[in-house]
């Protein structure tokens, strides 16, 4: 049986270990409160990115679908001159005159 002296060091202990233990419970759950606060504002912040990339994207699809366009129209141009009487000369001297 234990003496009335070594029950309370056993409490004291226990009161130590206990008080210990949420200490380190709640410093833990102050850690994880700030890591995730952090994880939603890098989360806002990517998908901000994400959209102007996104827009960024689509606007450089209408862009090169523009482009790709023009390309045939002036691509026909060319072929239609090409095909006239001296035209594949012209043609010649203009790209020749641009290099």
């Amino acid at each position: 049986m234990m003496t009335t002296k070594q029950e309370k060091n056993v409490y004291q202990w226990v009161a130590i270990f206990s008080i210990s233990m949420f200490l380190a419970t709640g410093w833990k759950y102050v850690k994880l409160k700030e890591a995730y606060q952090q994880a939603e504002k890098d989360k806002v912040h990517y998908c901000k990115k994400y959209h102007e990339l996104k827009c960024e994207a689509e606007h450089n699809n209408v862009v090169i679908s523009e482009l790709t366009e023009e390309n045939q129209i002036l691509s026909s141009m060319f072929a239609t001159i090409e095909g006239e009487e001296g035209g594949s000369e012209i043609l010649n001297k203009l790209w020749d005159e641009q290099r």
